[in-house]
């Protein structure tokens, strides 16, 4: 790329196939529509949209509606395209060239694209041999480092690990550093620490409809802290980000949040039932909170899958591949047991 940054030289454009047959298994997305009553408000909403207006820049209805789902203030929330745009902007107001940003080894991986994105130096701090998490680690990262920022990711975006509540405490309270808790698949362990930003000043929480809310085609995604980190992201923010049709469904979605009770019991049941039956089989697979399972495949029973149009999402860590599989619906989770059980 010619006129790419020298510094960013050597990174490549993040890139994830648009799939809309077979049997969706590789992107964390639930596996079932939006729920008819959510739909049928937002037909209802769609009506009284001036399409030739600007949104609201401020978002202030949906605000509302974030803070009293959570029992804080509008001035407590920020919204964004998605958490990518939230990090993007945090990592932008945040970190001057050469910050160091502590990150979870292994982690979401635009954690460390954007730290060196805008000029940061992401430093790892690596989990135990069996992905749980290594709190000695993330101390000694910190210290050493002495971080602008730190991001855990919780449950954790491969792994499907949580980081124990009061670990996070002492994490926040180690360092100055502001603290990013990204709870993007918070709700399908059925808990949040969303209660902890009224305690320390230096910890925000990260919030999508992406994952659990059926909502991935509106890439909405919400922050949740004190009102001066807040101000971080609508400072560098564009204005006008958030379209008027995202901030209508999502409004609508977390006014009736109670309409996904359900799912979360099924999330549960489904992902222990594909868990156990790998396990029966011999698979490496690891024990998850989320909605999707972190094992090893072998290259046969990959290829098998593909064939069978059943995409999962393969991916290296020091040097070992493992694969990373959602929990879809009964027939789909069936389907894919197949493959792997006459395959493995």
């Amino acid at each position: 790329m010619k006129y790419l940054r020298k510094e960013l030289q050597g990174m490549v454009p993040y890139e994830a196939p648009y799939i809309t047959d077979g049997i969706i298994l590789n992107a964390n997305e639930s596996p079932f529509q939006l729920p008819n009553e959510i739909i049928e408000k937002f037909n209802d909403e769609l009506k009284k949209v001036n399409f030739n207006r600007y949104p609201d820049m401020t978002s202030a209805a949906l605000k509302d509606s974030i803070a009293h789902a959570y029992g804080i203030s509008r001035e407590n929330v920020a919204c964004g395209v998605g958490s990518d745009e939230l990090l993007q902007c945090l990592f932008n107001a945040v970190c001057d060239k050469g910050d160091k940003v502590v990150v979870m080894n292994p982690s979401f991986s635009m954690y460390a694209e954007y730290a060196k994105i805008y000029g940061a130096i992401p430093v790892h701090a690596d989990a135990n041999a069996d992905f749980s998490f290594n709190l000695d680690n993330m101390l000694r990262a910190i210290k050493d480092n002495n971080p602008k920022m730190v991001v855990i990711c919780s449950p954790n975006n491969p792994t499907g690990i949580v980081v124990d509540r009061e670990d996070i405490k002492k994490i926040v309270s180690s360092t100055d550093a502001l603290i990013i808790l990204d709870e993007a698949y918070g709700e399908f362990d059925d808990k949040t620490n969303v209660d902890l930003i009224n305690e320390y000043d230096n910890l925000m929480v990260l919030k999508t409809l992406s994952k659990l809310y059926s909502g991935a085609a509106i890439r909405f995604g919400y922050a949740l802290s004190k009102k001066d980190n807040i101000d971080l992201i609508d400072t560098v923010r564009s204005p006008y980000n958030v379209n008027v049709l995202t901030q209508t469904m999502a409004r609508i979605i977390i006014e009736n949040k109670d309409l996904y009770k359900s799912r979360i019991e099924y999330f549960k049941e489904e992902r222990l039932h594909v868990y156990n039956e790998l396990k029966n089989m011999g698979i490496e697979v690891y024990p998850s909170h989320v909605n999707f399972l972190w094992m090893v495949l072998s290259e046969k029973v990959a290829d098998e899958l593909l064939r069978n149009k059943i995409y999962i999402r393969t991916m290296k860590f020091n040097g070992k591949v493992y694969r990373r599989v959602s929990i879809g619906t009964k027939e789909e989770n069936i389907k894919f047991l197949k493959v792997v059980r006459d395959n493995a």
